[in-house]
């Protein structure tokens, strides 16, 4: 079985090169044993041995131990993409804004134009100098600005800034979202508000490509504003055609999130693919000689890549395009390219170019999306074979929502834990609005990109964003629409995969061993599900959150979870509190009882002790603690025993004696 996984697998040498090479970008993180310099020269010393290694396998007399020539070449693409990580990361520079202490002041380039938030406006800049009390000094890195100015800035804008940018920190709470590992990823590691202490200089022009693009991409929306008359079509139409999602309220995002129809929101390979499929099918360049083929396919690509700039080039969209790109060139030399490897090829190019684009959802969503769709919709669509033309169209649709679905489901469970239960409906609409609005939308855009009118399009393009917005929210309407708490660890990811790997092999194989393996990851799977439950069932813990403002209590006891909440706000209670309180248990969910008390609340655990709570501090003398726990930096260290605790300055974790 594994001979036969891996001759299939070495039919697709893109997809070993991009595995291995994720491999050493991934293992960057934890391994620190070399510098740059150390490096390069084992890289050197490896290829030296490789190619000693193939001088022998060329040779008359067969080279004994053929398995050190792939061995060493995996090793050196390991090697190689641990050297990619290592180079990509800012922070190893000497002159990186981390390395300077008592920062006064810096000079910096706006890099991105300006984001409404609540009560500020941020912009991303690249810092250029700083000033410190030993002088100025050149400098490198990016800061996240949030400012209050009453003029906008734009990309090109040298400003200087008062102050010391501040590093981000780390999740206060466990579970809460990591927005400095997130930023991190951007090699983005400071933030600062700095109000209106900072002053435009005056500007350059150092990225001439993306200021004409933002200055194209500014006054379409505001023709999108002004031309689409309804509020809600307006902002689906600058996401469709723009990827402009920051502009969309709470209300229409959670209504395809919960229909399972983000994606068509989401610019991405079926935007991309939409203008490819046009071009490709209205010229059918492969019809054409070699040297036709090649001027239309080029005419394509730079469409493509040109759109992908107008869209703010999102993970997604850079693996749409590369992959258009790589399978436009390969037609050129051959009808019939490989799918798969023209998608591997595109992973390896974007990890070259940026390797910590492997750590975004979007990449990793959209990679395995389409791999999905490549892989299994031809065999679900096998499943059933209607002869009604409505029905397998419908059918068809159906098989490519199902094929995405199973191949993203571990990823949408693992970072957002829900599912939306009406996925599959919705998509029989979504896709096909998708691809309307699409072949509309871009002859709008084209038109408001320069500047003409053409009343009856822009009302034919609103009326169909109207009514699948209509749709859309007709099914996040439905009871059960989303299944929320859904948690899967690494494990249960890679579980999860091989399983559907095994699925495929034995419908395409008819092979039983796959069966096998297949019913002993389901057996592995129970027994680690029931190994977790016995766990919580035993666990006696009592959880104080680290909050800005107001107070959360949890007592998490023999698989039950007990919550206390007082002038706790929604969205810290969304971010802080809930993503750890749904990771314990998703379901069973109870209120503590608590009485009003002179200067604070007393709350009342289930195992019959109680609490003194106020807005400052927590008392513990009269709660048998076994163990005490404070949260930093993603672990939970032990802390001296004591009989109150500070609020609001981390979190808390008290294992109680009169647990099991």
């Amino acid at each position: 079985m594994v001979n036969f996984f891996i001759m299939k697998f070495n039919e697709f040498p893109f997809l070993r090169y991009f595995a291995f090479l994720a491999l050493g970008i991934i293992a960057y993180p934890n391994i620190h044993f070399f510098n740059s310099n150390e490096l390069l020269w084992v890289v050197l010393l490896l290829l030296l041995i490789y190619l000693a290694a193939s001088q022998g396998l060329l040779s008359k007399k067969a080279f004994k131990n053929q398995w050190v020539f792939p061995f060493l070449a995996y090793v050196l693409l390991v090697i190689s993409g641990y050297y990619l990580a290592l180079q990509a990361d800012e922070r190893n520079g000497q002159d990186h804004l981390s390395h300077f202490q008592d920062v006064e002041a810096y000079m910096a380039v706006v890099l991105e134009t300006d984001q409404e938030k609540a009560n500020s406006i941020a912009n991303k800049v690249a810092v250029r100098k700083v000033k410190t009390p030993k002088g100025y000094f050149d400098a490198k890195g990016k800061v996240i600005i949030y400012h209050q100015k009453d003029a906008a800035l734009h990309i090109g804008d040298v400003l200087w800034v008062d102050g010391s940018p501040d590093r981000l920190s780390p999740p206060s709470n466990p579970e809460e979202f990591d927005y400095r590992g997130f930023l991190a990823n951007k090699q983005i590691y400071h933030s600062q508000y700095v109000g209106k202490r900072l002053e435009v200089l005056g500007s350059v022009n150092e990225r001439p490509i993306y200021s004409w693009i933002s200055e194209i991409r500014n006054n379409a929306m505001l023709m999108i504003d002004r031309s689409i008359e309804d509020g809600k079509a307006s902002q689906v139409l600058k996401a469709f055609l723009l990827g402009e999602k920051q502009d969309l309220d709470e209300e229409l995002s959670e209504a395809y999130v919960k229909a399972g129809t983000m994606h068509v929101l989401a610019v991405s390979g079926l935007h991309v693919g939409m203008i490819y499929g046009f071009f490709f099918l209205f010229f059918k360049p492969m019809q054409s000689s070699r040297g036709k083929r090649l001027v239309i396919l080029s005419i394509i690509v730079l469409l493509i890549w040109g759109y992908a700039l107008l869209t703010g080039l999102s993970p997604s969209v850079k693996r749409a395009a590369s992959m258009f790109t790589i399978l436009s060139f390969a037609q050129v030399m051959s009808r019939s390219p490989s799918i798969i490897n023209s998608l591997a090829l595109s992973a390896v190019v974007l990890l070259v170019i940026q390797p910590f684009i492997i750590y975004e959802v979007g990449f990793q969503l959209s990679y395995a999306a389409v791999l999905g769709i490549v892989v299994l919709q031809p065999r679900i669509r096998r499943l059933w074979l209607p002869k009604n033309k409505l029905l397998y169209y419908l059918w068809e649709i159906s098989s490519v929502s199902i094929a995405a679905q199973v191949a993203t489901f571990p990823i949408s469970a693992y970072y957002f834990h829900v599912f939306p239960n009406y996925g599959l409906l919705a998509n029989l609409w979504a896709i096909p609005g998708a691809f309307l609005i699409m072949t509309l939308g871009l002859p709008y855009l084209l038109l408001v990109v320069f500047g003409i009118s053409f009343p009856l399009l822009t009302k034919v393009l609103e009326g169909v964003v109207k009514l699948l917005n209509y749709l859309i929210f007709s099914v996040q309407e439905l009871p059960f629409a989303q299944t929320e708490g859904i948690y899967i660890s690494l494990v249960g990811m890679l579980l999860f995969w091989i399983g559907v790997v095994c699925v495929f092999y034995v419908y395409e194989f008819r092979r039983k061993t796959y069966v096998f393996v297949f019913l002993g990851l389901c057996f592995l799977g129970i027994v680690l599900h029931h190994s977790n439950w016995i766990y919580n069932t035993q666990r006696d813990e009592l959880y104080i959150y680290c909050l800005n403002k107001g107070v959360a209590i949890g007592y998490f006891s023999k698989g039950d979870y007990y919550k206390f909440n007082w002038d706790l706000s929604k969205s810290e209670q969304a971010f802080k509190v809930d993503p750890h309180r749904e990771s314990l248990a998703s379901q069973r969910f109870y209120e503590l009882k608590s009485q009003k008390t002179a200067g604070g609340r007393l709350v009342y655990l289930p195992n019959g002790e109680a609490l003194f709570v106020n807005k400052d501090y927590l008392d513990l003398g009269a709660v048998s603690t076994k163990e005490l726990s404070y949260f930093d930096k993603e672990n939970w260290r032990v802390l001296a025993h004591r009989d109150s605790l500070r609020l609001g300055d981390k979190a808390y974790k008290i294992i109680l004696s009169s647990g099991n």
